[in-house]
């Protein structure tokens, strides 16, 4: 693989495969992703379409959509909490998502686990918003929803020397593949470090921003 990809490999491939793994879905059942165009998000798309899980992405802008459509997906745009609930519920029946891969929080956060069937799991794994999730207690009592977090750190901790190997090829093979999120938007040369921090400030940047030297 080229060296650009390389770079990339220590963070979200592995995050990627460890929440699907964790996810556990069967063919068939459907994925809401929030932050649906980021890299993570991309990577969950890839990886769950192979097992025939069905993605939701929830994106912003209708370029991310288009650009999601192209991986086999049908992506939910949605600029608002109430818009994600309408949208997914125009998408398909209402409360038959399985799971929720949260990267936002908040009340975008918060809709989306409203859309979980009973006994759906809802796993945050970043905080983009930086507000907290309500969870109601019926949730958890009486719909059995299972709330979880997932941190790349702790997870990686409770894997023995087998299983991490086992990982580290998985990651490396899909890379080989293709693996989308690994784009890279620009190279900057590591004495620019500063503009490249500006880069990727950049709405609408489609790809990675790389540091060479």
């Amino acid at each position: 693989m080229s060296t650009e990809a390389a770079c990339q490999l220590t963070v979200n491939p592995f995050t990627a495969h460890l929440l699907v793994h964790d996810i556990a879905l069967d063919p068939g059942d459907t994925l809401i992703l929030t932050a649906g165009a980021s890299a993570v998000s991309r990577m969950v798309i890839h990886l769950a379409n192979e097992r025939g899980v069905r993605c939701l992405p929830v994106v912003r802008h209708p370029e991310q959509a288009r650009a999601l459509a192209l991986l086999g997906t049908r992506p939910v745009p949605a600029d608002s909490a109430d818009a994600l609930t309408e949208a997914v519920r125009d998408t398909m029946e209402h409360g038959r998502v399985g799971t929720v891969l949260d990267a936002v929080g908040g009340a975008l956060g918060a809709a989306a686990l409203r859309c979980l069937r009973p006994a759906g799991q809802f796993i945050s794994y970043g905080m983009l918003s930086g507000r907290p999730i309500p969870v109601h207690p019926d949730d958890l009592v009486f719909r059995q929803v299972r709330a979880s977090g997932f941190w790349l750190p702790a997870r990686l901790e409770r894997l023995d020397e087998r299983e991490l190997t086992s990982l580290n090829q998985q990651v490396h093979e899909a890379a080989v593949r293709g693996l989308p999120g690994l784009e890279v938007a620009e190279t900057c040369d590591l004495a620019d470090f500063r503009c490249a921090l500006e880069h990727t400030m950049r709405p609408g940047r489609d790809g990675k921003v790389v540091l060479t030297g």
